[in-house]
């Protein structure tokens, strides 16, 4: 009986530990747009002040989709069903844009290059 309650025991602890690393990590805007603008940095060849630029650009395009998201958490929306799939192709067109304004030639063509490998290495989503 006692093997049993404690088995019962150690089961309960390792579910409970499992359950706890699968919780969803909270979206930190900053945080990504720091990764990103690094990652195109490192493609691009930026110099420090394109990278400002652009880092600043990214983590104010990913404060506002922060903003927009919460605002549909708090109103007990499903993301997933509130998704407008034109809108996110537009402000993604729209920030493409103006991280292309920010470079020069070489950097323009290496900045394809990164998004086209990204786009076929996850899934071929977006514009060609």
């Amino acid at each position: 009986m006692k093997k049993i309650i404690l088995s019962l025991i150690v089961m309960l602890m390792t579910v409970s530990a499992m359950a706890q690393g699968f919780q969803r990590r909270e979206f930190n805007p900053k945080e990504m747009a720091t990764r990103q603008a690094e990652q195109i940095k490192n493609a691009c060849n930026l110099s420090d002040e394109q990278y400002k630029s652009v880092c600043d650009l990214l983590i104010k395009n990913a404060e506002k989709m922060k903003v927009e998201l919460d605002s549909i958490q708090a109103a007990g929306g499903d993301f997933r069903q509130s998704f407008d799939r034109e809108k996110m192709r537009k402000r993604n067109e729209e920030q493409n844009a103006a991280i292309k304004a920010l470079l020069n030639e070489e950097q323009v063509a290496a900045y394809e290059k990164m998004q086209a490998e990204r786009r076929q290495r996850f899934g071929g989503g977006g514009p060609r």
